[in-house]
């Protein structure tokens, strides 16, 4: 059952390298004092992909979305190529680019602040 689950796994999508890997290389070739840092930051992003989780699904569950499934599926779709679109050629799109980039800007400046303080707290978060 657990091998069938972790071919599956692996055979259905290979985003699973983009985001396990952190996890892989965190636990290799590390000195004590640095394991410690990376476990707790993969711990922080792990709990906030479960929660950002949770909330979606929370969300689904609350929203009548059936038959609309595929209308929402399409426009999301429709919304990340613009987004990555913009991002790549520079181009303002409508209603994305601004709140993406007040985003990029605040994210980016919490991250600065966490980083700059390297505890324990600040790896978590």
């Amino acid at each position: 059952m657990w091998s069938t689950a972790i071919i599956i796994g692996f055979a259905g999508s290979l985003h699973c390298v983009g985001m396990c890997s952190p996890l892989v290389m965190a636990v290799t070739h590390a000195r004590p004092a640095a394991l410690l840092n990376r476990i707790l930051y993969n711990a922080g992003r792990i709990a906030v992909y479960g929660c950002m989780g949770a909330i979606i699904s929370g969300a689904g569950a609350m929203v009548p979305t059936h038959g609309l499934q595929d209308l929402f599926s399409v426009a999301l779709g429709v919304i990340l190529l613009l987004a990555g679109i913009g991002a790549i050629r520079r181009i303002d799109v409508p209603l994305i680019s601004a709140p993406l980039q007040h985003l990029s800007v605040f994210l980016k400046g919490l991250f600065r602040r966490y980083l700059k303080e390297k505890n324990r707290r600040s790896m978590l978060l």
